[in-house]
């Protein structure tokens, strides 16, 4: 059954359809029409910002240092590549009414992509 959200919680975005490249690894997006306020951990952006994948990126290395949960030996590569960690994102999408599905994620990108520095991208852009 899904969740209920509060139609406060909901953005419009003004750029809807428009490209832009993401700040961190340079892929083109398209901004999406709406963005929930309160999803996590992905929010689309209103302007610019981070791709689906390095936000995953972001996610892993600054709020839930996954490097600190591998067993000794174990790659970010290697543990990104199993199917049931994959599947572990599934729950937290749903938990936090993401705005994206783990499906979206391009994993191979995520790995590719690890060693670029992560930053916050800039904040979003609020319609008053």
């Amino acid at each position: 059954m899904d969740e209920f959200i509060w139609p406060d919680e909901i953005e419009i975005l003004e750029n809807a359809g428009q490209r832009r490249n993401c700040l961190r690894c340079g892929v083109e997006c398209v901004i999406a029409a709406t963005a929930n306020r309160t999803a996590r951990p992905v929010q689309h952006a209103a302007d610019e910002g981070y791709c689906v994948s390095c936000v995953i990126t972001q996610f892993l290395k600054v709020e839930m240092p996954i490097e600190e949960l591998l067993p000794s030996g174990a790659t970010v590569a290697e543990a990104l590549r199993l199917p049931h960690v994959r599947r572990q994102f599934q729950a937290v999408f749903a938990a936090g009414r993401s705005d994206t599905s783990e499906s979206q994620v391009d994993w191979e990108r995520v790995i590719a992509n690890w060693d670029l520095p992560v930053g916050k991208p800039k904040g979003r852009k609020r319609r008053k």
